[in-house]
Formats: C-alpha cells, structure tokens, sequence
C-alpha cells in the first residue's frame, strides 16, 4: 500500500520508484539471509531476530504519512494486530518449552532416582542412555502445531533426546556423574545377551548394571 502510493506519488521519477520497488524485494530478503547459509532449512528463533524491524518499519512508514489521516488508521490497526500476534505465538512457544522441560525434567528425575537406589550405584559407577526416548511415551503436543515451525521451539521428545541431556542432568538436576557416551559402548552392547533382554525405559529393567555400565536403555 505504502509502495502503491509512494509511485503515484512520484511518478515522474522512474529510477526513484524502480529502486523503491527493488528495496522492497530485497528487504525480506536481507532480513532471512541467515537461511541462505543454513543447510538443513531450520533457524534458531532467536537468528530470525531481524524480522522485529517490521515492526518498526511500519512505524517509520506511519511517521512518513502523517498527515494522511485514513493511513495513518490503518497503520495503528496493523501495528495493533502484529503486537496481538506476536502476544500469542510468544505465549504458545513458551508454554510449549516450559512444558518441554517440564517433561525432560520429569523423565530425567526419574532416571537419577532408579540409578541412585540401585545397590551397584557407588561414585565410581560409568553411566550410559542408549538410544532415544519414545515420543509416544510423553504428552502429545497437538495444541502447538500452528508453532511447530520455529526451529528452537523444542518438542518435549527433543529435549529428552538432546545431545546436551548429560548437561541436563548435572546443571538442573544436580547429578554430576561419570557419564559414558552411547558411541563408546554401543558395540560392546549390541552382542550382550542382558542389554538384548531388557525393556525400554520406563518400564521395569530398563536400567541395569552390566559388567562395568550402568545402562539405562532408552530404545534398542
């Protein structure tokens, strides 16, 4: 709209209006240019921070036309909607993380307290997770899909599966343990006659000691 009447405006300056239109172009373009150089497609939340100066930019635009009075209503509306949006997406995704690490938190305490009641548990003990975490095992988040495209979002599986979850567990649950990466021991396991026999986490024997390994067993 801005554009529209900015070249009726000025239509006797062509190369003004052509470069209007090219800044226009491009502006979303610089603003997302971080996704150029990502390979996977998906950016933190946090990266897409330059999309805040549409906010701005609708203010600078309202300021340019002050004295249309008819613009300048339609402005405040849009300014007015962009906040009410941003209000509930902001809302939804931190409910969601809050409810993601509510869940890891709940899976993870649970996983300290079985290991720490076991009679093989003493300050010497090599701990390893194997595997990941069943989704289908944890709340579904079916409230949030609108949001499921923000990358940085997590889902509550994602953060219980987290590369960072020996992390985890020491800085929010307070355990700090000999912990042993899964790719350490996988090979180790996969020819163990117990490790092949015990069920998946949470169920009854999914954490045991074998030989040297307290395994807990997240998937096979």
């Amino acid at each position: 709209m801005f554009l529209i009447i900015n070249i009726i405006k000025n239509k006797k300056l062509k190369y003004h209006n052509l470069l209007l239109i090219l800044i226009c172009i491009l502006l979303p373009i610089a603003m997302n240019s971080i996704s150029l150089l990502n390979q996977n497609g998906f950016n933190h939340v946090l990266i897409n921070s330059a999309n805040a100066f549409n906010y701005v930019l609708l203010i600078l635009l309202l300021e340019s036309f002050v004295n249309k009075k008819y613009i300048n209503r339609v402005c405040v509306f849009f300014i007015i909607l962009q906040i009410y949006i941003y209000i509930i997406v902001a809302n939804q995704s931190y409910l969601k993380m809050n409810i993601a690490y509510e869940n890891a938190y709940s899976v993870y305490q649970d996983v300290v307290t079985r290991i720490k009641n076991m009679e093989e548990f003493n300050a010497d003990s090599k701990i390893v997770i194997v595997g990941e975490y069943d989704y289908e095992k944890l709340c579904d988040f079916y409230n949030f899909d609108k949001i499921g495209y923000f990358f940085g979002v997590n889902s509550n599986v994602e953060l219980v599966n987290v590369y960072s979850k020996y992390n985890f567990i020491e800085f929010y649950l307070g355990f700090n343990a000999n912990f042993i990466e899964e790719n350490e021991v996988k090979s180790k396991l996969e020819d163990n006659q117990i490790y092949k026999n015990m069920p998946t986490y949470p169920y009854y024997g999914s954490i045991q000691k074998i030989d040297d390994l307290i395994v807990v067993k997240f998937s096979d």
